[in-house]
């Protein structure tokens, strides 16, 4: 008999939320050992910057404005804390999706 909680695959708690991003690096995400999933998609007009584990610049991971997104890639997912930031002026929305 096969042991089907082995074969399927986990299931997580996802959690949506929406956080500001400023023209200087912003916290998005803490550090997160059980982060078992992990989505970013930029909802603004403007390019969004990310990185993990640092503080963000311009020259870090791109997310193209008006939908471009980041999706953790099948069975890794980085863990530590994500910052983000953009080179224009307010607040930029970034939607969040962690489980």
């Amino acid at each position: 008999m096969i042991n089907k909680s082995y074969c399927e695959p986990k299931r997580p708690t996802v959690a949506q939320t929406n956080v500001s991003v400023a023209a200087t690096s912003t916290s998005v995400l803490a550090a997160n050992s059980s982060r078992s999933f992990l989505l970013l998609q930029n909802i603004s007009d403007t390019d969004i910057y990310f990185r993990f584990g640092d503080d963000a610049t311009t020259s870090s991971f791109l997310l193209v404005a008006n939908g471009g997104s980041w999706e953790s890639p099948g069975l890794v997912c980085p863990t530590a804390a994500i910052n983000a930031i953009h080179a224009s002026t307010g607040t930029k929305a970034l939607a969040v999706l962690e489980g």
